[in-house]
């Protein structure tokens, strides 16, 4: 039992759920269902303070890891109604995680959790990587053993919907997806230390990269084989290295974003990377053949997602996170129909907030989102000519 409940009852009905996973199965595929769905970004920093928990209780044990992810489920079903639907539980250690089995040092800032100091700050530093696996530091190193433990947890436990339906608690496997080697170089060094040596001594920020690159896969590879999982799937983010020029991103974050995804053998190429990218668009398309931007920036030019990624690669996006702390309905109203209009006749399309709901907002301000999408998301939608 977990916290002494087997059951947690959810207060919609399962078919809302079958009907959701529908339109979401429509929209990996380039495909229209019934209207163009909605998700909106409710990562655990919003939801926790729902629920009465902190960020360092949350990541304290397995019990109140998944207890957390099932509450904050329970409550997001209940109170947004968007398109969430089939929930994924499993480990999870907000964005540092990768940072933290890599050597750094994570603290709660406000609650938060981020990296104390940066452990990289010069070519004689990369020792400290060498000897690492990172399936034994840190926050990867609890990937293992708080699995296992959540998924003795899960047992005999239940998820009961309004009409009945039942469903067991499935604790998922934990291969979550790299946060991407500019990224995680950004935690190890500090971002400003890292761009000013990408001029003064580039070789130096190749092997940090390399280093960073060949440790993750092994540690995904290592997961793999533990957990019987497949890495075909998994995700790919890094969101700093949307601050690099076309010529800084093909030298430094092209090529290893290349070998992540060619070693770990990913079926479609997944790339998040919520900053503004409109001088990447072309290139993320015809140098990297990304097939799904799965949370893109709202600083991102509409129109260049159109010209380049509507109806060949899957979206997902839309108006400024902020809009919902301040409760600027008519403003995202304005901007929720401006994406839609322009990227939802190609199929492919989900609108989202971009990226990631600010912990204050009001959940009537992201509710007002979704009914955007059921009045003026319906299908078929007319291309702009």
């Amino acid at each position: 039992m977990l916290r002494g409940q087997r059951e947690f009852h959810i207060d919609i009905p399962y078919s809302l759920v079958e009907e959701r996973l529908l339109r979401l199965d429509a929209w990996v595929n380039l495909e229209e269902f019934d209207r163009v769905p909605v998700i909106s970004g409710l990562a655990p920093r919003y939801w926790l303070k729902r629920i009465g928990l902190s960020h360092m209780d949350f990541w304290s044990t397995p019990e109140n890891m998944l207890w957390g992810e099932v509450m904050g489920y329970k409550w997001m079903l209940e109170n947004i109604p968007d398109d969430h639907c089939e929930p994924i539980f499993g480990v999870t250690f907000g964005n540092v995680y990768e940072a933290s089995g890599l050597g750094c040092e994570v603290i709660f800032k406000e609650g938060f959790p981020w990296v104390k100091e940066p452990i990289i700050h010069g070519p004689r530093d990369l020792e400290k990587l060498e000897d690492i696996r990172m399936w034994e530091y840190g926050c990867t190193g609890k990937f293992i053993p708080y699995y296992k433990e959540m998924e003795k947890l899960a047992a005999d436990v239940e998820l009961v919907y309004s009409d009945n339906v039942s469903k067991e608690l499935v604790v998922s496997k934990p291969i979550p997806g790299s946060e991407g080697p500019i990224t995680n170089a950004g935690w190890l060094m500090g971002s400003h230390r890292l761009f000013t040596y990408m001029v003064r001594d580039p070789d130096f920020v190749h092997s940090l990269l390399e280093i960073i690159t060949e440790k993750v896969i092994e540690l995904y590879r290592y997961l793999s084989v533990e957990l019987e999982s497949s890495t075909s799937y998994i995700g790919f983010r890094d969101d700093l290295a949307a601050y690099l020029s076309p010529k800084l991103y093909r030298k430094f974050a092209l090529p290893y974003h290349l070998e992540y995804f060619e070693k770990l053998h990913v079926k479609r190429r997944r790339l998040h990377m919520c900053g503004k990218i409109d001088h990447l668009i072309p290139l993320l398309v015809e140098e990297e053949n990304i097939e799904m931007l799965p949370g893109f920036g709202y600083q991102t030019s509409v129109e260049l997602l159109e010209k380049y990624m509507a109806g060949k690669v899957i979206l997902a996006g839309g108006p400024n996170p902020m809009l919902f702390e301040l409760c600027e309905n008519e403003r995202i109203e304005a901007y929720s129909r401006y994406y839609i209009k322009h990227l939802a006749p190609y199929g492919g399309y989900l609108l989202q907030d971009g990226f990631n709901i600010p912990p204050a907002s009001d959940p009537a301000s992201i509710s007002h989102m979704s009914r955007i999408a059921y009045t003026y998301g319906r299908y078929p939608q007319k291309r702009i000519e």
